[in-house]
């Protein structure tokens, strides 16, 4: 059966896509492991299943949103799960968006940032959201080479990265 991509980014030196079975592929350069490759000297000319990302791939939260930029590549799940190829790693690293009162921290096993959050902190609802300690459910995305921004299923916007605070 033919693939049928439902989501595809391309960044800088690379492209990634997503299938409506969550499988990802990416082609490119992959210089950072932002096409999920161990291979970084390689630059594909045609998608390759990213099979590195298996291990995370799970029936009841597949990926269907990816987005690019250089170096780096984002994927999100279903769940709202956010996981990072690339900037020196080739293997998913899952991001942990924890919101608080007053900081968002983004961890991935490859480096840990303290990122900001802006939403709409005045109402009650809003601080007692951010006042607890729970994982964010991302739903959009978008990526600059050294500073990420995503929008949680709640409507607040998280910014990681160099410069974050700017955005």
């Amino acid at each position: 059966a033919p693939v049928r991509i439902v989501h595809a980014a391309a960044g800088v030196t690379h492209s990634i896509a997503v299938d409506d079975l969550g499988n990802v592929y990416a082609w490119g350069a992959n210089e950072k492991g932002q096409g999920g490759s161990r291979e970084f000297a390689v630059c594909r000319r045609e998608p390759r299943l990213v099979s590195s990302f298996s291990m995370h791939k799970r029936a009841d939260d597949v990926i269907h949103q990816v987005y690019a930029s250089e170096g780096v590549s984002y994927l999100v799940s279903q769940r709202g799960s956010v996981f990072q190829l690339g900037l020196g790693s080739c293997h998913p690293l899952r991001i942990s968006i924890k919101a608080s009162s007053h900081q968002v921290l983004a961890e991935s096993d490859f480096e840990s940032e303290t990122g900001h959050h802006w939403g709409s902190p005045g109402s009650s609802e809003a601080s007692q959201w951010l006042a607890a300690e729970r994982n964010v459910r991302v739903v959009a995305m978008s990526c600059g080479p050294r500073h990420a921004a995503a929008i949680s299923a709640e409507g607040y916007l998280f910014t990681w990265g160099t410069y974050a605070n700017l955005l």
